[in-house]
Parts: structure tokens; sequence; C-alpha cells
């Protein structure tokens, strides 16, 4: 059964017979997936040339990375169980509690100069922002507006 592919025939400066022999094989090669391929040799010295090449270009950025990691300052500060204390169910009561002041104070010591400008970033263990508890708790007024951020009383233990 002949293939349905229409073949374009290619502009080659070959002689007749030869053009003719690739245009009938030529169908033949591509399903058969016999078509010729980069095969480079990978003799020793392309080999080392390539790696030293590669290690030209890597190590300085290496080393530009190690120095820049130098200047990072990391303080670690945990204040779960320093804000609020008591048992699960107290800590719940008291962040659902409207009287109760929802401000923590920590005083952190910086023993290394730090450099401007300065980024602090936060980490939360186990929360996933679209965990579907999350998504049912989430109250777009309370982070809209700041007269409503120690609002509370609809948010589930």
């Amino acid at each position: 059964m002949k293939s349905q592919i229409e073949w374009v025939q290619p502009s080659l400066s070959l002689h007749p017979v030869y053009k003719s022999i690739l245009l009938e094989s030529l169908p033949s090669m591509v399903t058969q997936q016999e078509l010729p391929a980069c095969k480079p040799i990978l003799t020793p010295k392309w080999v080392i040339s390539a790696l030293m090449l590669v290690t030209v270009v890597f190590i300085p950025i290496g080393v530009a990375s190690l120095l820049a990691s130098r200047d990072v300052v990391e303080i670690i500060d945990r204040y779960d169980n320093a804000c609020l204390q008591g048992t699960k169910s107290q800590k719940v009561q008291s962040i659902q509690d409207p009287t109760t002041s929802k401000t923590c104070i920590r005083r952190l010591t910086v023993t290394k100069r730090m450099k401007q400008p300065i980024y602090v970033c936060y980490q939360l263990d186990n929360y996933y922002q679209n965990h579907r508890s999350y998504v049912k708790s989430r109250r777009d007024q309370q982070l809209r507006n700041r007269g409503d951020e120690n609002e509370t009383s609809t948010c589930k233990a």
C-alpha cells in the first residue's frame, strides 16, 4: 500500500538516476525512521575541550555566587509559641476573641552588618495557599479594609 504523503521534489543538483533513487526511497526512509542523523565522533581532544569550555564559563559564576552569599544575613525567629500561650483550642479562642490584642512584638539582634536594601522573608510550614480550608476561610473584606483586620469571628478552627 502506498503512502498517502505527497512529496515535494527538492531541487537537487544530482545525476537523474541518483535523484530518482533518492526520491523513491525518501518516503520509506521517513516511515522507517532511517534518515541519517548527526553522530559526532567524540574524540578525547573534543571532549576535553568541551569540558574546559564549560569549566571556564561556570567557575566564575560559582565564585560570584559564593561571594554574594557571604553577605546574606539569616535570622530565624520562631514566635508561634511566644505570642500565643496554651493549648490549641485556647490559641484559637484567643485569635477569634475581638477584644484580645493581636499584636506580637519580637526583638531581634542582628550580629552582622547589613547593607541596604534589606529583604525580609517569611516562612510558613505546613501551609498551602490553595488549600481548601484557606479558601473557605478567606475574607476579601478583611484583607481590603484596615478597620476589619482584627475581625476573626468567621474564622474556623
